[in-house]
């Protein structure tokens, strides 16, 4: 598999990424519009429960049975694949069951744990999601072990087109009966996406079957076949550290709804700029049907409405952290997408050369995908950041001190996106190379320092929910700089701090100030937040698209690399911008 093989599977998921992501947009920002702050904050409680169920049973084997079969199809074992498949399949059959049924026993104590019972409605909603993902993701991990990449794509097109489908519609539909329930609704479309997903995925393997029976027949007695047992033990030799690697991120975001919602809680009367007063009390008390005392004092609650009062500020705090998961973690996480396709498809690219002896191949790929991945990160971290307000604004319908809590956080969590997407990526190459525990123990060194930053700051008014963004973005950065250090060890790559970070960082300053003044001028000359928004990102563009050549940032190599590259490459030749 050549890097131009491996460019275009990634390419093919990035589009399928992008696409996904506008369509989670299109789902997770009507959603926050219609259930609320409190509503997407007891969503947000739910969802990570359940991606690190979802991580915890399936994270590894994907990438253990992309690996595995990527190397048998290397030397020309299509049998010795299938066998992989099959096999995985019926372990993760297994796992979806178990963790379905965990799940759905357990959602009453965890609920309680996390210091607001109504919680219980959105896990319940999610378990049954467990398993159906379990099973699509043998598949999956198939698939992108033959370097197919586009039933993977297709199947997360089908999620989130059902998830908002049915998902904002039941939502709207349970409104109504209260935000719990609402939340509730919501997920319960995201377990109806899933069986859609798993569906197709299902209709595709069958298409394919004829063919891929006929290939494993013929490699059955050429190539030799490992027992069974031989196979279950790779399995779970390369799944389990990369399956402890990417439950990490979600237990501390499981950790993270503990802390952040129970330390805010204590020090609401103390934090600035939130809805805390005796009037929205009052009103809060009013709603639930309560009997107001006309003397009624926030600095001494009667004990009747003690219970009332508990309430209300677990829900300025749910609020506060609504703001953080479902708000700005949503834009987050988007340019993500394009580092997550790069990443699933560097394991199988890598792994093909590192299991050829092809040490030049393996270089290539590594600085190729180091390169790419800081060329989408950065520009993506800055634009964020210049734009944080404007953006929140465009797209959700906040209280004003929500959308000041929101930009603060934005701002600050920019920065992590950079740290992602090198996350993201190193860690696919340390996969690609053998080197699977490493980037486990780097994640988890980040994340300690993320669990006792947020556990401090949180409790501080200074910082309050602004403490788990610098946790965030301290993790990130952590567990990026240790991968780092561990990939030149082992691929041996050069490294130029001039190409990878000076010539990017000049490009995306030149953006970054344009961008900033581009917006200022066109919303005094519009006075339109979603037209200036608009124009000053395409400007934007544009400016980035000019300067990586010019700096060369970007060289014709990395150009030839992507699909129809040749032909860009060409063109900027023509108008000078490529020497």
């Amino acid at each position: 598999m050549d890097k131009k093989s491996f460019v275009k599977g990634a390419g093919i998921l990035a589009i399928s990424g992008i696409i996904v992501k506008i369509i989670g947009a299109v789902f997770r920002i009507p959603l926050t519009n219609i259930i609320g702050s409190e509503g997407i904050g007891l969503y947000q409680m739910a969802y990570p429960i359940y991606a690190f169920l979802l991580v915890a049973s399936t994270a590894g084997l994907p990438v253990a049975i992309s690996k595995m079969v990527s190397e048998e199809l290397a030397t020309g074992n299509h049998y010795g694949g299938y066998r992989i498949f099959r096999i995985s399949r019926r372990l993760l059959t297994l796992v979806g069951i178990t963790t379905s049924l965990l799940l759905l026993i357990s959602s009453g104590l965890i609920s309680k744990i996390q210091g607001n019972p109504k919680s219980i409605y959105p896990l319940l909603a999610i378990s049954p999601a467990l398993f159906f993902v379990s099973i699509m993701s043998a598949y999956r991990g198939y698939f992108q072990g033959m370097h197919v990449m586009h039933p993977t794509a297709l199947s997360q097109i089908v999620e989130q087109l059902g998830k908002l489908i049915m998902g904002l519609t039941l939502a709207a539909l349970w409104l109504p009966k209260g935000p719990e329930f609402a939340a509730a609704g919501a997920i319960v479309g995201v377990t109806l996406s899933e069986v859609a997903a798993l569906v197709l995925l299902l209709g595709i393997f069958r298409r394919g079957k004829r063919t891929i029976l006929h290939n494993a027949r013929l490699t059955y007695r050429t190539h030799y076949q490992a027992p069974s047992k031989e196979i279950i033990y790779r399995l779970i030799e390369i799944a389990v550290p990369v399956t402890i690697g990417a439950s990490i991120m979600p237990l501390v975001n499981m950790t993270d709804q503990v802390i952040v919602v129970n330390r805010l809680a204590p020090i609401v009367d103390k934090i600035p700029d939130i809805p805390y007063s005796l009037e929205s009390f009052i009103e809060f008390a009013t709603k639930k049907g309560i009997e107001v005392p006309a003397n009624l004092s926030l600095a001494n609650i009667p004990l009747p409405m003690v219970d009332t009062y508990v309430e209300y500020i677990k829900m300025i705090a749910t609020r506060m952290y609504g703001v953080l998961t479902g708000g700005v973690n949503t834009l987050i996480n988007f340019p993500a997408v394009l580092t997550i396709a790069l990443a699933m498809s560097l394991v199988p690219a890598i792994s093909e050369s590192h299991t050829l002896r092809d040490i030049e191949g393996v270089r290539s790929k590594t600085t190729l995908g180091i390169r790419l991945t800081l060329l989408v990160g950065v520009p993506a971290a800055v634009g964020l950041g210049v734009l944080a307000e404007p953006i929140l604004r465009a797209i959700y319908k906040f209280p004003e001190w929500e959308y000041l809590y929101g930009a603060r956080l934005l701002e600050i969590l920019c920065v992590g996106v950079v740290f992602l997407t090198l996350v993201q990526s190193l860690t696919a190459m340390l996969q690609g190379v053998g080197r699977i525990g490493i980037p486990v123990r780097n994640l988890l060194i980040g994340a300690v320092f993320k669990v006792i930053i947020t556990f401090i700051m949180v409790g501080d008014p200074r910082w309050n929910i602004q403490g788990a963004a610098i946790g965030t973005v301290v993790c990130y950065g952590v567990a990026a700089i240790l991968n780092f250090m561990s990939v030149i060890k082992y691929t041996g790559i050069a490294f130029s701090f001039f190409d990878f970070i000076v010539k990017p960082a000049i490009s995306v300053t030149v953006m970054g100030f344009i961008v900033h003044y581009s917006y200022g001028i066109m919303f005094s000359q519009t006075e339109s937040n979603i037209i200036s928004l608009g124009i000053s990102i395409l400007i934007g563009v544009v400016v980035y698209a000019v300067m990586l050549p010019i700096t060369r940032a970007i060289t014709q190599e990395d150009l030839e690399a992507l699909p129809r590259g040749r032909s860009i490459a060409r063109l900027l030749s023509r108008l000078g911008l490529l020497r």
